[in-house]
């Protein structure tokens, strides 16, 4: 079975040719045993759907439970026969197992030639390894082409405990929590299997958690615009903060409207979720639930994703001019709004209590909701947090934080556990880097992973530590951090998006994982010098971070050896680069390290393949899991190689996000930028243009007061126009050609051409204006002059 699965590169099943088997099978005699096999979608899999395989040690004879069981259950049965099959024990179990109609596929290890007109027998004796595989993966997938019935092992379990494999069934605060699970998807309206042709399904977030949708979008966007107010021509800043802030109460008001008059579903859940349910019950219900949302939506997303594909086949056939080809064009873009609003699992119904919790609180009134009372919302966040549940900090799909929910459940994590002392490890990098699964990995965690974008926003987790290796490392718990990847294609996320996250992760940990796959580490040079620039701005916040680079899929065992100067080079850049950007503050530092801790000797690590081959039936890695083991023990000891190393307490990572998070608020400029040396280059040129407006501006003055002075003087009434114009296209056209060199001979030309579309708008629209207003100036002088002069005839008339 071994090499029927993957060639014995890695045995799924404990043989006799192990260490430490022993003839008698003392450990495993009757042990029954289970694997996988998962197709890749290669015409060279064994199996071209998923199959699982049973394996019954020992004497099938000897063990009738176990025998029933496989029966009752099994789509076909190999069995392997001995030497001499015509023994009568032998002959009445095979003739048992052919009561109810199983195919049965017959292995004979003692002949070396089946008869020919059989096809359920199989000689094994003398037989090349091969030929044997092949014969019998044939013979199998023969006799499952025949089985239409696609099966799951949940709906063995009443088989398992009446062949008395199973002594008991679950407690009865687990089978309560299922039983509660059941009741909620009713109340949706689904059945928890998978519904691939369901639309309805894609409604059910906005009906059932509507205060998460559009309201808490649009107050997010709202709470970034009063931190980030720029001075408009038509209003006074004064003025854009009394509107934003009047729209903001005015979606929380719409919020508060539907949390005081919740859906049935929210209502029940909370009836069933809130704390005075028993923890194991509450965990039951919530872990059933996730199981029955992801059985539901999946076929839903996978029959999306099959119409995405489809639409893009034909789309791909059509001529950039074809109407079709932008109709299909239309039809991809509300597919992939579906696919969106296709997500919804229990963090989903988390985040809803977290928004009806920040609604309720900013009435000022500490209401009851559904029958509880609203502080008991938060206590249900760190019931979640206790229980080893990952919970949502940061909002995907807002890009904001709800720091009156989060600091609420921090609050009552406090109350419950102590303010005890904790090491906040995150992790950043780009998309698909591996991020989630080296923290699996490091902590034994069930981070989301898969191809393409699996996490949105950031996710904690707290680990307790063991109380015999608290006084060690002196701390009580890991606060582990799991963000999205970096320059993700399906987000369409932006180089400002990608660099508040960064700052933020980095500022929250007390050691950040950067994760990079393979050598090469441009990209996160960037994002490292935004994040070192933007500490230096934030002067509110006092921290200094600490960073760890993995390198993950390097293949080559001397890598740390022969990346030296790689590294050497990485440092370098990030000194050059720290020392501008101190620069442009009015700040002194040495290095990088200055603001953020990194030692390119000892903070850098590097990591072998995750996958001993190709996935999914690819085995992990042995000298992944060493590499991981290796950072973990370099992680954990930071009490012996940081100096003054003392970690914060609950309370004081509390107080962190909220200043961390306020300080990114009103941080606007440098996270538009991709790096320390363009937010230098860029402020160059403003202050360049500053000196070009300035030229058109004092013309533009000279200009007026030589007006001025001649209609003043004189009894003409007339602007020469003509002359007018020219002369103002004469100062704009060499203000032009300064411009002109500038952008051709300044020293980061090729950094400086993406803003040349702006400047030349700017300076068009600038000379615009002040012809328009020495236009209406002069027009102005003469209308008065006019009437003056009218004044003084009718006065010499009278």
């Amino acid at each position: 079975m071994n090499y029927i699965l993957n060639d014995n590169k890695h045995p799924a099943f404990f043989s006799r040719h192990f260490d430490g088997n022993t003839k008698t099978r003392l450990l495993l005699d009757g042990v029954t045993e289970i694997s996988w096999y998962c197709p890749g979608g290669s015409k060279h899999c064994i199996f071209q759907e998923c199959v699982s395989l049973i394996n019954l040690h020992g004497d099938a004879n000897k063990h009738p439970g176990q025998l029933e069981f496989i029966q009752r259950i099994s789509s076909v049965i190999v069995v392997l026969l001995p030497e001499d099959p015509r023994e009568p024990e032998i002959v009445e179990s095979v003739k048992r197992l052919q009561e109810p109609k199983i195919p049965l596929i017959f292995l004979f290890t003692g002949v070396e030639h089946a008869p020919s007109s059989s096809d359920n027998r199989i000689a094994a004796k003398n037989r090349n390894d091969a030929e044997l595989k092949r014969e019998i993966v044939l013979k199998v997938t023969c006799a499952l082409l025949k089985q239409k019935e696609v099966q799951s092992l949940e709906s063995h379990i009443d088989t398992a405990i009446k062949s008395g494999l199973i002594a008991t069934t679950e407690s009865k605060e687990v089978w309560n929590g299922q039983e509660r699970a059941k009741h909620l998807m009713d109340i949706l309206g689904i059945n928890g299997e998978s519904q691939r042709n369901n639309d309805k399904l894609l409604g059910l977030k906005d009906e059932y958690l509507p205060l998460q949708g559009d309201h808490w979008k649009s107050w997010s966007k709202c709470d970034k615009e009063v931190h980030r107010l720029h001075s408009r021509r038509d209003i006074s800043i004064d003025q854009q903060l009394t509107e934003i802030v009047s729209k903001k109460n005015k979606i929380r008001k719409g919020q508060l409207a539907e949390a005081q008059n919740l859906n049935n579903f929210m209502a029940q859940f909370f009836k069933y979720a809130l704390p005075r349910t028993e923890t194991s019950e509450r965990i039951a219900m919530l872990n059933r639930l996730k199981k029955y949302l992801d059985d539901a939506f999946t076929g839903v997303v996978a029959h999306l994703q099959d119409q995405y594909n489809t639409t893009w086949i034909d789309h791909r056939r059509h001529t950039a001019k074809d109407d079709r080809k932008v109709q299909l064009a239309d039809h991809l873009q509300a597919i992939s709004e579906k696919i969106n609003s296709a997500a919804f699992d229990v963090h989903h119904i988390i985040r809803e209590t977290g928004q009806i919790y920040e609604a309720i609180c900013s009435s000022g009134e500490l209401r009851a909701v559904s029958g509880f009372e609203v502080n008991v919302l938060p206590e249900f966040g760190a019931e979640i947090m206790m229980s080893g549940r990952p919970i949502e900090l940061l909002d995907g799909d807002a890009n904001h934080i709800p720091l009156e929910w989060i600091s609420a459940v921090l609050q009552k994590l406090i109350q419950n556990i102590g303010d005890q002392r904790v090491f906040v490890i995150s992790v950043v990098g780009l998309q698909s880097s591996g991020k989630s699964t080296l923290l699996n990995a490091l902590f034994g965690l069930q981070f989301a992973v898969s191809a393409g974008r699996c996490t949105k926003g950031a996710f904690m987790q707290l680990v307790p530590v063991h109380e015999e290796l608290r006084n060690q490392l002196h701390f009580d718990y890991v606060l582990l951090v799991d963000t999205e990847g970096l320059r993700s294609v399906e987000a369409d996320a932006s180089l400002t998006h990608d660099n508040e996250l960064a700052t933020f992760v980095v500022g929250l940990g007390d050691v950040t994982i950067i994760n990079v796959m393979g050598e090469n580490t441009a990209e996160i040079q960037d994002f490292l010098q935004i994040c070192f620039q933007a500490f230096l701005r934030m002067s509110s916040v006092e921290i200094k971070p600490c960073c760890f680079l993995v390198h993950q899929n390097i293949t080559e065992t001397a890598a740390k050896h022969k990346t030296q100067e790689g590294r050497r080079q990485l440092i370098s850049k990030l000194d050059e680069m720290s020392k501008i950007a101190a620069q442009a503050e009015d700040r002194e530092v040495t290095g990088f390290s200055d603001i953020i801790q990194f030692d390119a000797e000892t903070h850098v690590f590097y990591f072998k393949n995750y996958f001993d081959g190709d996935p999914p039936m690819a085995p992990p890695n042995p000298s992944y899991s060493q590499n991981a083991q290796e950072l973990k023990t370099k992680l954990l000891s930071i009490a012996e190689w940081q100096d003054g190393c003392k970690l914060p307490l609950i309370s004081e990572v509390r107080t962190r996000i909220q200043h961390l998070w306020n300080a990114l608020m009103k941080e606007n400029f440098v996270f538009h930028f991709k790096n320390s040396l363009h937010i230098m280059v860029y402020s160059k040129l403003e202050e360049q243009y500053g000196k070009w407006s300035w030229t058109l501006r004092k013309f533009a003055l000279e200009t007026q007061n030589t007006l001025h002075h001649k209609i003043s003087s004189s009894e003409s009434y007339d602007i020469p126009t003509g002359q007018f114009k020219q002369d103002f296209n004469s100062i704009y056209q060499d203000v032009k050609v300064d411009v002109d060199r500038y952008f051709r001979e300044e020293l980061y030309s090729d950094i400086l051409v993406q803003w040349r579309d702006n400047i030349d708008k700017k300076l068009e629209s600038l000379i615009e204006d002040l012809m328009k207003e020495t236009r209406d100036n002069e027009q102005e002088l003469i209308k008065m002059k006019k009437k003056n002069f009218s004044n003084r005839t009718e006065n010499k008339i009278i």
